[in-house]
C-alpha cells in the first residue's frame, strides 16, 4: 500500500514539504484561503478535498490561523492515521489540542525517529526527522 500524505496550508507554508515528500509518497496539497477575521467558527471545505483529505494516512497542516488548525485538527484527527501540525503559537494552543489523544513535540525537530505510529515511521525512514528554520 502506498502512503497517502495531504498537506494543507492557508498561507505561504508547506510547497516545499510538498515537493519533498511528493517524491516518496502519493501526496496532495491544499490551498485554503486564510480568513480575514480574527477569530472564526467553521470553514467551507470543497467536497472534493474533503474527500482528498479524508483518504490520508498523514495530515500535515501548515495552517497559519490558529482557529483554522483547530477546526481541521477537530474534523480529521480520528479520520487519518496520523496528524502533524507544523505551526503554533505557544503552549496555549498546543494545550487546546492535547485532549484530542495526538501525539505531537513542542517543535518538530524533536520528533523522535522511533515513533509508536507506523506511518509516522515511515514518513522518518525515508525523509529523516522533520525539521523547521
Amino acid at each position: 500500500m502506498m502512503l497517502k500524505v495531504v498537506i494543507v496550508t492557508d498561507g505561504p507554508y508547506g510547497d516545499r514539504a510538498f515537493e519533498t515528500i511528493n517524491e516518496l509518497f502519493d501526496t496532495a496539497f491544499i490551498e485554503m484561503e486564510k480568513p480575514e477575521a480574527m477569530f472564526i467558527e467553521e470553514i467551507d471545505i470543497p467536497e472534493r478535498d474533503l474527500k482528498i483529505i479524508e483518504s490520508a494516512n498523514i495530515l500535515i497542516t501548515y495552517t497559519t490561523h490558529p482557529d483554522v488548525t483547530l477546526i481541521l485538527t477537530e474534523m480529521f484527527h480520528d479520520k487519518v492515521d496520523w496528524m502533524a501540525i507544523a505551526s503554533w503559537k505557544g503552549d496555549g494552543f498546543k494545550t487546546n489540542l492535547s485532549h484530542m489523544e495526538m501525539s505531537h513535540a513542542h517543535i518538530s525537530c524533536v520528533n523522535s525517529k522511533k515513533t509508536a505510529i507506523p506511518h509516522g515511521m515511515n514518513l522518518y525512514q525515508k525523509l529523516g526527522n522533520l525539521k523547521y528554520f
